[in-house]
């Protein structure tokens, strides 16, 4: 029995530890959004009172009603943080009160006088007198600390103005606005629409006539020239776009096997005109500029060959004493073999005999050694 209660007293004065420690942590958050809905509610009043009339901000209608509107929704995220913060706390004060009461429910039967160390206390753990009521003290400031809360709470929601509502003219405003803003959208669909059928028209002309070089359109916003760009891209021709964007920026439209030319290109890119007159133009600076640059790679071939011409003359020179004034292909001769060495012809110093002579002559030799070696052998033996 005693090691029962102990257990539960030990499991009780745990869990109450963490109860402080997690209780505290959700104050401390609760207090923070507190802080924040006091801002907020400042704000609120700031707005509230603020005469817009006869400043820039008068053309805004209901500017006012919408700023109450997004931070009074704001105030209820943040109260909905606190309430989440305070179930928390409630749910750990009811397992807390559930402990107790199974702590009081088994010392009931427990006898006060006896003489044992749980109810006389240990110098480790006051009597169980003691920490029993200690145990209800704790519940009953955990209570009050709850209703604290909530109470907080409550004046905290009870502080909080309504939204104010919009009136008639308000309303109307609003309603006027959004139909000139949604008929503002369907006549740009339509002129999109428009526009993209133009440009559909003008490539399809472009792709069948297929004598121009290519096709420029004007100068334009960025949304016209994507419009552009995916026509050309679905009837599988080319487009680029030059100039400077907010400027002078425009698309030119090219077949697709006859894109523009690295002359075009650098001329558009930097802010030029093309035209025949721009072609031939280049056409004539890059044949300038080919021969150029052959002339430059002849000149230093020839300084190179000259150069090399003279160290090898300055070489023969230097070391003429030593290799003769002749040399290389001038100093070589034809070999020529030998007729006769001495008195005998060369003619009778080559092996005339075949492969298979020689090998035989060869083993024939062989024979011949071992059978002499024979006799000297044996007669050692003997």
């Amino acid at each position: 029995m005693e090691t029962k209660i102990q257990n539960q007293i030990i499991d009780f004065f745990s869990f109450l530890e963490d109860f402080y420690s997690t209780s505290k942590s959700c104050l401390k958050s609760c207090q923070n959004h507190g802080i924040s809905i006091n801002k907020i509610i400042i704000r609120c009043t700031n707005i509230k009172q603020a005469q817009l009339k006869y400043s820039p901000l008068e053309e805004f209608e209901g500017l006012q009603n919408k700023l109450l509107s997004s931070l009074h929704s704001i105030i209820n995220v943040e109260v909905e943080k606190i309430q989440h913060e305070l179930s928390i706390i409630e749910e750990l004060f009811e397992k807390l009160c559930h402990k107790n009461r199974v702590l009081q429910e088994s010392c009931r039967s427990v006898d006060f006088n006896e003489s044992s160390s749980l109810i006389t206390g240990t110098p480790w753990q006051p009597p169980l007198k003691q920490i029993l009521q200690f145990a209800s003290e704790s519940i009953t400031f955990g209570s009050q600390k709850t209703n604290f809360k909530m109470d907080l709470l409550g004046s905290i929601l009870n502080s909080m103005q309504k939204p104010p509502s919009a009136s008639e003219a308000q309303k109307n405003a609003m309603r006027k606005q959004k139909e000139a803003y949604e008929r503002k959208q369907k006549e740009e669909k339509v002129m999109f629409n428009k526009f993209r059928q133009s440009v559909e028209n003008k490539i399809s002309q472009f792709i069948k006539d297929g004598t121009k070089p290519y096709l420029q359109f004007e100068p334009m916003h960025q949304i016209y020239r994507s419009i552009i760009r995916d026509v050309a891209e679905t009837a599988g021709v080319q487009v680029f776009s030059f100039g400077q964007e907010g400027v002078d920026r425009y698309s030119v439209v090219y077949l697709k096997d006859k894109g523009p030319s690295e002359d075009e290109l650098t001329v558009r890119r930097s802010g030029g005109i093309w035209n025949e007159e721009k072609a031939v133009e280049m056409a004539k600076i890059r044949e300038m500029n080919k021969q150029s640059e052959q002339q430059d790679l002849e000149g230093r071939s020839k300084k190179r060959k000259s150069n090399d011409e003279l160290s090898g003359t300055f070489y023969k020179q230097k070391y003429a004493h030593l290799i003769g004034e002749e040399a290389a292909l001038d100093a070589a001769h034809k070999t020529n073999v030998n007729k006769s060495y001495g008195e005998v012809p060369s003619e009778n110093k080559k092996d005339l005999r075949s492969i298979e002579q020689t090998m035989a002559d060869i083993r024939a030799k062989k024979m011949r050694k071992t059978e002499s070696d024979r006799p000297s052998s044996s007669h050692e033996d003997i």
